[in-house]
């Protein structure tokens, strides 16, 4: 366990989540980028959240506006792994219309 976020990481986190049927992830990021995709700025927890995606059936990004055009050190998502974005106030335009290209729904 990471004392600072209090998150399990590593090999045995990894399989223990591939074990697990996820109605509904949410997740959260330090940086969304329409070219670099959904970042994170830790590996290890970066591996959890990719596994946790995998075996959910809807994902739900949790993405205050600071997050927004910020690019952090692991990519660990593009936008077609997740159904939802959440965030503090209304996204540009442009962002709107990216994440209708991609079948995103934005909530705000």
């Amino acid at each position: 366990m990471r004392k600072r976020s209090n998150s399990l990481v590593g090999s045995v986190a990894e399989h223990s989540v591939r074990q697990y049927n996820v109605d509904v992830a949410l997740f959260s990021c330090k940086g969304i980028s329409m070219v670099r995709g959904i970042t994170d700025s830790n590996e290890a927890e970066s591996h959890i959240k990719k596994e946790m995606l995998k075996q959910a059936n809807k994902a739900i990004l949790l993405a205050d506006k600071s997050k927004f055009d910020k690019i952090a050190f692991v990519h660990f998502a593009d936008f077609s792994a997740v159904d939802f974005v959440v965030t503090d106030e209304k996204p540009s335009d442009e962002w709107l219309r990216f994440f209708k290209d991609h079948q995103v729904d934005i909530v705000y």
